[in-house]
């Protein structure tokens, strides 16, 4: 089973049309048609001028007939199993080649680098790959590519060369023997045409040997494989020249007009030494240079955070090229192959910002191209680094220092890392701006004028981020002037912001909210400067203090008769009066202390310790009402407990439970919850809560009842029922005269009652 399919799109030459035969006469011999006919798609052209061979599409085995054309190749790896009539696409490689518009070995080189390279690069896996391969792939594989794609580079230019010693014009053709030259040697008129032909083959060499000696001119994307490229271009180019010296024709024309004494010869000679240096230079500039080729494959496939492992080999070896080659080692082309290396390293960094420019800054997530750009910066500082140890590292005596113009050799690098700093704080303006004015300011501004200041922050940031230039061009000096432009009009918009924080919430730092604002101020000032923050600082200090102050003179002013909440008897009332001035205090001091910037003033500790003070004040005052409170006298509630329940004031019947019951009872639950001690007698009198409210309640029950009977009865029976009344009013007696607090013989009483109506 084939592997691999080729069709040629090409010149072909057409075999000659067959006559029609006419059947009375005789036909041609067999060997008349087989001359006249060939099978084959390229033969032998007509002798004498010929029209335009037409172009066919024949399929080949790209052995037999020689590819001028397009050609269509498709390939398989393997071929072990037969194609799907699915999907039969992903088993196979297809691809064009053209000889005639590109060149053969340009196509290949194309191919291999742009397809084959990329796909080996960045695959697209759809599931997991064995990291070995893909370690082989990147380690020894991708290598390998780059410098076969390098050689066809240099192979193709070096092909295209014209050879400057071929003139299209033989004189020594008929010449077999060197003794024959001397004769031609006398011919002054055959001498005169050797020089004129060696003076245009020494203005060619002159031409070539004038490429060293000139400036190249390079652009910001060369690169160290440029410098490698050049010198085997070089060395293979000389390489060339002397062998073309070698041919028979160069030969006899020197050997000639050095027998006749042409002072043409002492040019020659002169123009052969450059040929030897030249050649020499070249062939010792690729050699060293070739040696940097393994450190530079680094900055060609690898990212900016693996690129870091390399600098080190990378300088090394150009330092031992520095000291070590005798045509290489001149300052001037030492720091030009260094330059080239920061060209790589920044033309790697787009690449790898931008995704291989199939990316933005813009497209991508905020917080992965703010990485990208950091290790892009990281990557600089480390070069720099790098290039201070190799430079201080000994190496060999007397040699001369490893030192450029750092300027000269970083001076890019720097411009492009300024420039990826300036996008990074770009990229935190926009996303602090976004994050203040997401949370509305931490609501210092109110909506009109938070909708203004979002609007103006809009244009700007829609006018730096409408710009159809390449913001990681570092030469593009527009940038520059939008960035200063953008800056400015966010920094006004800091300011208009600033004054109107400032203005609207001036009057905040003496007010129980002071702490509350300070941590909303602090919060916007990280992103927006605010102006007087000390002066803040200082302002809600001395608030603190004038309310502790004014606590104490408040407490010195009330003690003997504070205001008691409502519903809180006096003793508890009072406990909590001091607790709610102390917790007053206490929230303030607590903020403040706590505070980073706040604690640490001289102010705050003064104020510290006359809130001791206070406070000291305040729980002493505590502790004195607690002690009067456990100190109470029992008999107070015993004779509480016995007066009658019930007593007439006047003609009206009334429960007579004492007042100080239900007091110590609100007391004592009051106190409770203020996690204070309760007496013996007070805690039982709360116990006993839903006893008191029984009696008291069953008792004006019974007393309504009673009033309610005896209002029902009429003036006019009211006689005949006397009895009864006086009856009734007899057992009402006991609770006017003796102490009966036992809840059964009221409800038997009030059952009496009921007996009698």
């Amino acid at each position: 089973m084939k592997n691999k399919l080729l069709w040629f799109y090409q010149e072909v030459d057409e075999p000659e049309p067959q006559a029609v035969q006419d059947p009375n006469k005789p036909g041609p011999s067999r060997s008349g048609i087989a001359s006249s006919s060939s099978k084959t798609p390229q033969g032998s052209s007509p002798s004498g001028s010929a029209p335009s061979k037409p172009k066919k599409l024949f399929l080949t085995d790209g052995w037999s007939c020689a590819f001028t054309g397009i050609c269509i190749y498709i390939f398989r790896v393997n071929t072990s199993k037969q194609l799907p009539e699915e999907g039969f696409q992903k088993d196979l490689y297809c691809g064009v080649i053209d000889a005639k518009n590109v060149g053969l070995v340009t196509s290949i080189e194309r191919i291999v680098e742009y397809v084959f390279m990329q796909a080996l690069a960045f695959p697209s896996l759809e599931g997991d790959e064995e990291d070995v391969s893909c370690g082989l792939i990147k380690g020894q594989l991708l290598p390998g590519l780059r410098s076969f794609c390098s050689a066809l580079r240099v192979c193709e230019q070096v092909c295209d060369h014209v050879n400057i010693f071929d003139d299209k014009c033989d004189m020594f053709e008929k010449i077999e023997h060197v003794e024959e030259v001397k004769d031609m040697a006398k011919n002054q008129e055959f001498c005169g045409q050797l020089e004129e032909r060696v003076n245009n083959w020494i203005k060619g060499i002159m031409k070539i040997l004038g490429e060293s000696e000139q400036l190249r001119k390079e652009n910001d994307s060369s690169g160290p494989q440029d410098e490698l490229e050049y010198w085997k271009k070089r060395g293979a180019l000389f390489s060339q020249l002397l062998a073309h010296l070698q041919d028979r024709e160069v030969q006899y024309t020197l050997h000639c007009l050095f027998l006749a004494g042409s002072r043409v010869m002492r040019v020659w000679k002169e123009t052969d030494r450059k040929i030897t240096f030249c050649y020499n230079e070249a062939r010792d500039n690729s050699k060293f240079i070739q040696a940097m080729e393994t450190c530079c494959h680094s900055l060609y496939l690898d990212d900016p955070v693996c690129m870091k492992q390399s600098i080190l080999s990378l300088l090394q070896t150009v330092r031992l090229i520095y000291s070590v080659s005798q045509f290489y080692n001149t300052s001037e082309r030492t720091s030009s192959l260094m330059v080239k290396i920061t060209n790589q390293m920044i033309e790697t960094c787009k690449s790898y910002i931008t995704c291989r420019s199939k990316e933005t800054i813009w497209s991508q997530d905020r917080n992965v191209i703010r990485t990208k750009l950091g290790n892009c910066i990281k990557l600089n500082h480390i070069y720099h680094e790098t290039y201070y140890t190799v430079r201080e590292q000994p190496f060999l005596p007397n040699q001369t220092p490893f030192g450029f113009s750092e300027n000269f050799v970083f001076g890019k690098f720097d411009t492009f890392c300024d420039r990826l700093s300036k996008i990074i704080s770009m990229f935190n303006l926009i996303d602090d701006y976004n994050h203040l004015f997401e949370r509305r300011l931490e609501g210092l501004l109110l909506a009109e004028t938070l909708q203004d200041a979002s609007n103006h922050f809009e244009e700007a940031k829609k006018e730096i981020l409408s710009k159809k230039y390449d913001y990681l061009d570092h030469r593009n000096g527009e940038f520059n002037d939008d960035f200063e432009r953008f800056m400015n009009k966010t920094d006004s918009l800091k300011d208009t912001i600033a004054t109107l924080i400032e203005t609207n919430f001036d009057t905040v730092w003496e007010t129980p909210q002071c702490i509350r604002f300070l941590t909303r101020f602090e919060r916007v000032s990280e992103k927006i400067p605010l102006s007087k923050m000390d002066e803040k600082y200082v302002r809600i200090i001395k608030y603190v203090d004038k309310e502790v102050d004014r606590v104490n003179k408040m407490f010195k002013k009330q003690r003997d008769d504070p205001p008691v909440c409502r519903n809180f008897p006096p003793i508890a009332g009072r406990i909590r009066w001091s607790r709610a001035l102390d917790a007053h205090m206490k929230e303030l001091m607590d903020a403040v202390l706590e505070h980073q910037v706040l604690s640490g003033l001289p102010l705050t500790k003064d104020l510290e310790n006359r809130y001791n003070n206070v406070t000291g004040m305040l729980r002493e005052y505590e502790e004195e009402i607690v002690s009067i409170w456990l100190d109470q006298d029992v008999s107070v509630a015993d004779a509480c407990l016995l007066q009658p329940l019930l007593a007439l004031q006047g003609d009206r019947l009334f429960v007579n439970l004492h007042p100080t019951i239900p007091l110590l009872i609100r007391e004592a639950k009051m106190l409770a919850k203020l996690d204070i001690e309760l007496p013996i007698v007070a805690a039982t009198l709360m116990s006993r809560q839903k006893y008191f409210t029984n009696i008291q309640d069953s008792l004006n029950c019974l007393i309504k009842m009673f009033l309610t009977t005896v209002r029902a009865v009429k003036l006019e029976v009211r006689p005949l029922f006397l009895p009864q009344l006086v009856r009734l009013t007899a057992m009402l007696k006991p609770g006017l005269h003796t102490i009966n607090c036992h809840l059964m013989d009221i409800r038997k009483k009030e059952d009496d009652k009921k007996d009698l109506r």
